[in-house]
């Protein structure tokens, strides 16, 4: 039998991730969102099957049908639409960027004559962070410290090799 077709819409890695991990199938998600505790939320209207195999498969669908799947899967709305893969790769590529803006920060700084006073400044702009914020940077700047070491050990190691 041939798989149906799939389209792009990230609300559909989402939902069959989240069918996935409570072991239900696409008719248990129709059961489930035309309840008659969800159904009366939407003046009792029903939402077909097509209606949520396109929205597992990613096509195109109304919000107020991704609002009931969440409901029926008992979860936030925003859960029903980025999977959770999706979501670590933007946390990634935002630690990342945080980690290079500290970066040149710091080369930025370190070119800057009076390097006094600019740690003075620093010191002062620190303590008004807030602990949740001091936290953050900490660990910001620790692990832009391991990326620099991890960096140098590689460029050390491929200095050492031989050319061909």
């Amino acid at each position: 039998m041939p798989k149906p077709r799939v389209s792009d819409g990230p609300w559909g890695e989402a939902i069959r991730h989240l069918l996935d991990s409570r072991n239900l199938s696409q008719a248990d998600l129709v059961r489930a969102v035309n309840e008659d505790r969800i159904a009366r939320n939407y003046a009792g209207r029903r939402v077909q099957a097509k209606t949520i195999s396109s929205a597992v498969r990613g096509f195109p669908t109304q919000t107020r049908v991704l609002g009931r799947i969440a409901e029926a899967l008992n979860v936030q709305f925003e859960e029903v639409l980025v999977a959770p893969s999706r979501r670590l790769q933007n946390e990634q590529r935002e630690r990342l960027a945080q980690e290079i803006a500290a970066r040149v920060l710091r080369e930025m700084e370190a070119r800057v004559g009076n390097q006094e006073d600019k740690s003075t400044e620093l010191a002062f702009r620190l303590m008004r962070l807030t602990p949740e914020s001091r936290a953050r940077l900490e660990g910001l700047i620790a692990s832009t410290e391991v990326v620099e070491r991890e960096g140098s050990s590689q460029l050390t190691a491929d200095s050492v090799k031989p050319k061909k």
